[in-house]
């Protein structure tokens, strides 16, 4: 995975805590991502996106990109629940930290520094962050938690559940 430097993490952190303070405590996991989508003006459709890509989980787009007007987000409908979850909260990192429409490919080669490389670090980032905040984590595994039940308790898959536990404890 391409290198995200902490004062990147600490910038994502700040902006997930934002996005929080404008939902008036309703947002994930109080909310659905997809009822804190639709709060944030951004609207989901579950699709089949096959026909586009073999590879493509999701992705946001723009009535105006320059101005990211309208957004809506596309989510594979054939994925599991975790996958789609992951996914919605990728392409909400996508449309808070980059510009432009964002794909999210399955095929993505993140050992390379290359810019869409290090926007796809971001956004999962990003979503592992609001999936899974930290505080509570480290809760969880001061409990004892295995990986898999971290994974179960957040409703994600065991990767990302490992991926968020290296990030937060090598911090």
């Amino acid at each position: 995975m391409a290198y995200l430097a902490i004062d990147d993490q600490v910038r994502i952190d700040s902006i997930i805590t934002n996005i929080k303070a404008q939902m008036d405590d309703e947002y994930y996991p109080l909310v659905g991502l997809d009822e804190m989508a639709k709060k944030l003006g951004i609207e989901v459709y579950e699709s089949d996106l096959t026909d586009i890509s073999g590879s493509l989980s999701g992705f946001i787009t723009y009535d105006d990109p320059a101005i990211k007007s309208h957004p809506k987000i596309f989510i594979e409908k054939l994925m599991s629940p975790e996958r789609k979850k992951f996914t919605l909260a990728h392409e909400l990192g996508h449309h808070f930290l980059h510009e432009g429409i964002k794909l999210r490919l399955d095929n993505l080669d993140y050992s390379s520094n290359s810019k869409n490389t290090v926007e796809e670090s971001e956004a999962n980032y990003f979503a592992a962050a609001l999936l899974m905040p930290k505080e509570l984590l480290i809760r969880l595994i001061n409990k004892k938690k295995s990986v898999e039940e971290i994974a179960e308790y957040f409703q994600v898959s065991l990767s990302a559940a490992r991926n968020r536990i290296r990030w937060v404890l090598n911090n």
